[in-house]
């Protein structure tokens, strides 16, 4: 189980040179916004924290995405302005 809240779904996944992987997904917020969160899978299948990366409205976040390079797991959202932010 990745979401544990009211999962809209668009995720993305990547996998890491250790092996772990890294989920982002859209949620809903107790507040009724919108909110992409990313958490991180062990190698063994344990669920690291759910972080919350950005807020707002649905349609603003658009459709986040996940890369993963040598210099890091970063996260793309943001229909009319994107954004990025590194997660590891």
């Amino acid at each position: 189980v990745v979401s544990t809240a009211r999962a809209f779904g668009y995720t993305s996944v990547v996998l890491e040179d250790s092996g772990a992987a890294t989920v982002s997904w859209l949620q809903q917020s107790a507040g009724g916004d919108a909110q992409v969160m990313a958490r991180q899978i062990s190698t063994a299948g344990a669920a690291g924290p759910a972080v919350q990366v950005a807020t707002g409205g649905r349609q603003a976040l658009g459709y986040p995405k996940l890369v993963h390079s040598a210099a890091g797991t970063f996260v793309a959202w943001g229909a009319a302005k994107p954004q990025t932010a590194r997660l590891r």
